[in-house]
């Protein structure tokens, strides 16, 4: 039931947010999911993001328009996205960073108003205290929401992440 109301939660963000005219919305909130993908011994992230939002926070944290999706995309463009959501974003296994050094950018996507990011970490093994810490986009709107859902192929663990609580942890 949880997970039903979870899912119920993005379609209404997401699908009210792909609606609103213009290229504000009043909506800050970013989707992340992480598969575990035991047999291969890889994390899969995938991570949603508002383009527009995404590249004022880069501009606003390195002074550099990355125009994503355009025939001017800055050519350093998967450096600076890889360094903010690694700024951002990682993921700790028993006290250990496995995202720090590990963490691949292996393509992007763009539809509508957003941007997907997709990450591969190489070479792990998920067992004991997991901890996932989520910043996206806070230093940039102080009502971001992000939303982070972790499956192993057998369950989701679903997070609503903010400002004031950034990271989670549980025992895989």
């Amino acid at each position: 039931m949880k997970r039903l109301k979870f899912f119920l939660l993005l379609f209404i963000f997401f699908g009210i947010s792909s609606q609103v005219i213009g290229s504000k919305h009043p909506i800050h909130v970013s989707l992340t999911n992480i598969d575990y993908l035991k047999a291969e011994k890889k994390l899969k992230i995938t991570i949603k993001l508002f383009t527009d939002d995404f590249e004022g926070v880069i501009k606003q944290n390195y002074q550099v328009s990355l125009f994503l999706n355009k025939p001017n995309q800055h050519a350093q463009a998967d450096d600076y996205i890889t360094q903010y959501i690694k700024n951002h974003f990682y993921i700790r296994q028993n006290n250990v960073n496995i995202t720090a050094t590990k963490m691949l950018l292996h393509e992007k996507k763009f539809n509508h108003e957003a941007v997907w990011l997709y990450f591969y970490v190489e070479n792990v093994n998920c067992s004991g205290k997991i901890e996932i810490f989520n910043s996206l986009m806070n230093d940039y709107f102080p009502d971001q929401k992000n939303l982070t859902i972790f499956n192993d192929g057998v369950e989701d663990r679903a997070f609503s992440l903010t400002k004031n609580e950034e990271m989670v942890s549980f025992q895989y």
